[in-house]
This record gives structure tokens, sequence and C-alpha cells, in this order.
């Protein structure tokens, strides 16, 4: 989608897999301990949505617009949680921010988190009705155009560029 559009690509991912695993072990923890750390949800899952949005708000005091990859799931639930970010990082205050809300059935999301073979994800598959209870499933950010997307339907970029460009008043909208 950011080629499609011309826009800059920020993945959380490949932020922060080069330093977390050093982090968590300098912390005393596993170096795959993600969701069942309490050290990792409190310590450095925030240091990585700060880089990643730090990173963002670069791109776009730039002119540069960002697509962000990330899951955002501790924070989705929060709703002035982008609103604080955007001002703790300077984002220009026209920045107009759409969400796309990537989603899929439960047995899909299982197996492509066993066929990408993380030693971080173990925890997630083998606690499995506990990881999913636990995700949030919505978005509920303040002022923010929401799309939700079938992630096994195919995603046309006409049609969600035009649903940018079109539905901006809209809170929610479905593309795919």
């Amino acid at each position: 989608m950011a080629r499609e559009l011309g826009w800059a690509y920020v993945d959380k991912d490949t932020l922060a897999t080069h330093y977390t695993p050093l982090l968590m072990t300098l912390l005393g923890e596993d170096p795959d301990s993600r969701d069942e750390s309490a050290v990792y949800l409190a310590e450095v899952l925030p240091r990585e949505y700060e880089t990643l949005l730090a990173v963002v708000g670069d791109n776009l005091r730039l002119g540069i617009d960002v697509v962000v990859d990330a899951p955002f799931g501790q924070y989705l639930a929060v709703r002035d949680y982008l609103a604080k970010a955007a001002d703790r990082h300077q984002w220009p205050e026209l920045a107009e921010v759409a969400v796309l809300c990537v989603s899929c059935r439960d047995d899909v999301r299982m197996e492509r988190l066993e066929r990408r073979g993380f030693a971080r994800d173990r925890w997630k598959l083998d606690h499995w009705d506990e990881f999913t209870a636990e995700s949030p499933t919505r978005c509920e950010w303040d002022g923010v155009v929401r799309f939700d997307v079938d992630s096994t339907m195919p995603l046309e970029i006409a049609e969600l560029s035009s649903a940018l460009s079109g539905n901006a008043a809209t809170s929610d909208v479905s593309v795919g």
C-alpha cells in the first residue's frame, strides 16, 4: 500500500527487532518474551511505540505521508492515545489519521503465526485462548477515520484511496 500511494512505510517490528531482545536480556528477561512478560509490557513495549511514533512525526514534519504497520493492541481502547502521541511527537496539526483495522478469523491468525515461526510468538500459540481473549478487537481512538479490513480478502488500493478522500467525515468504513 505504501508503495502504491508513494508514502513512507514504518513497521514497528522492523524498528524494534534489533534492540528488543537485547533490552529484554539486559532487564533479566527471556529475549523472546512479549505478551507474558510484565517487564516487556511495562518497560519495553511503550518504548517501541514511542520510537515508532517519533519516526512517524519526523516524516510528517517533512511533509511525507506515512503508512504505519503495528498492532497497537495495548493502546486501542485508550481513546486519546493517538492524540497525546501526536502532541508528544509534534505531528503537524493538519495531519489526518486513517486507521486500517486489519482482522481475520482466529484460525487464520493462528496459522499465520505458526507459519511465521518467530520464537516471540510461542507464548501466544501455547496460550491461544488467553491470548485471543485479551486481544483488543476495536480501535477506539478519537479523531480518526477507521477502515475495517479483512486480511483474507483482496484489498483494492484504488478503493481504499477513494474511501480515504471521500469519507473523511465518516468514523467507520468497511473496505475489501
